[in-house]
């Protein structure tokens, strides 16, 4: 999974912490970003700082608190369904870095902001329904799943890049042991319309390749994002050729079939 995907399902995933508790996650994420452990977008740099920590922090413990006192807690749902809304939206954009501008906000509201103000609406409800049937008893139970939801939902948000990246990693290098060549003896083997099958397949993958190289590199962005891009084609027309080999049965394990390594982008 690639890293701008990864981010996005990170920001989902704490934007739909933020329907448990408003300030809950944002200070896991704070906190996370203030010891280096969760890189931030540029415009939310100061979600990383001592003072939004403090802030949070104080702000969390006051919630958690509050949501243990009759009535007070059904003030609160009043409040925190639009005040998830927005908090949702912000943590979602904050982790996605990398990330195109209108891909990041449109993201952000739509899926970040409307997760975390479904996922509230439901505990509302739920609350709502509870201190008519038990006159508030049953919403300290709420409460406290509510507050468990909030805890493990973020956790689990933040660990499962790291789990997708270390399982990709062993696969990728056991996909990088598989590599071919052409082998004389077998391309012998085969008739002459196989090997110009083959033959017209791989200048139009390396051509249209190197178009796209040229492309990327005429226009402007980051560049740690166009040698990102370029290695991409790069894997994926060696992966085309590779598949063609195979198709046409002329392939030894032995050597890459590759191109001329990825340029550096300009």
């Amino acid at each position: 999974m690639s890293e701008v995907a990864l981010s996005i399902v990170l920001g989902i995933g704490l934007a739909a912490a933020t329907g448990f508790r408003v300030f809950l996650p944002m200070l896991i994420v704070s906190g996370a970003a203030y010891t280096g452990h969760l890189p931030l977008g540029d415009s939310f740099a100061w979600l990383g700082t001592p003072s939004a920590l403090t802030m949070l922090g104080v702000a969390a413990i006051a919630e958690i608190l509050a949501y243990y006192i009759p009535g007070v807690d059904n003030l609160l749902d009043a409040l925190a369904t639009p005040a998830a809304f927005v908090a949702g939206t912000v943590v979602s954009a904050a982790v996605m870095t990398d990330v195109l501008p209108m891909v990041k906000w449109t993201a952000a509201v739509i899926a970040g902001g409307g997760i975390a103000g479904v996922t509230q609406g439901v505990t509302a409800t739920l609350r709502a329904n509870s201190t008519v049937w038990t006159g508030g008893l049953g919403n300290l139970v709420i409460a406290t799943a509510e507050l468990g939801g909030a805890l493990l939902v973020s956790f689990l948000a933040l660990a499962a890049p790291v789990a997708a990246i270390a399982r990709e990693g062993p696969r990728s290098r056991r996909a990088g042991e598989r590599s071919y060549e052409f082998s004389p003896s077998n391309v012998a083997s085969h008739s002459d319309s196989s090997v110009r099958g083959w033959s017209a397949y791989r200048p139009i993958l390396c051509v249209n390749a190197d178009i796209l190289i040229r492309q990327l590199g005429a226009k402007s962005g980051p560049p740690q994002q166009k040698r990102r891009t370029a290695a991409m084609l790069y894997s994926i027309t060696s992966s085309a050729q590779a598949y063609c080999l195979c198709v046409e049965g002329v392939f030894a394990p032995k050597n890459p079939i590759v191109g001329s390594p990825p340029p550096e982008s300009r």
